[in-house]
């Protein structure tokens, strides 16, 4: 049973090695989901950056000249929440 569980073993060290040299994950891109005067919404997977979502935001409110407030709201678009949205206010620029 020895001789059977070492392969394994190893096989299993390695893998773990792996991962761990790979390194941390990149943050991955945000999209804009559905964009209105009023307000836009923002899909953020897992290993999204809050700032790179809130940077889709601002440019989804920039098309329509106004600014993005927020995020009012998340909704998490699985059991585990591995893919939210997050929903912004575009409001007019106070001048």
């Amino acid at each position: 049973m020895r001789n059977q569980l070492t392969p394994v073993a190893l096989v299993l060290v390695l893998a773990l090695l792996g991962g761990c040299a790979s390194g941390p994950r990149k943050p991955q891109p945000s999209f804009l989901v559905d964009a209105s005067d009023g307000a836009v919404k923002v899909k953020q997977p897992f290993f999204g950056s809050s700032e790179l979502t809130k940077a889709v935001a601002v440019e989804g409110c920039s098309v329509y000249s106004r600014e993005a407030v927020g995020p009012l709201s998340r909704q998490c678009l699985d059991q585990y929440c591995m893919e939210q949205v997050f929903l912004f206010q575009c409001k007019v620029p106070a001048k």
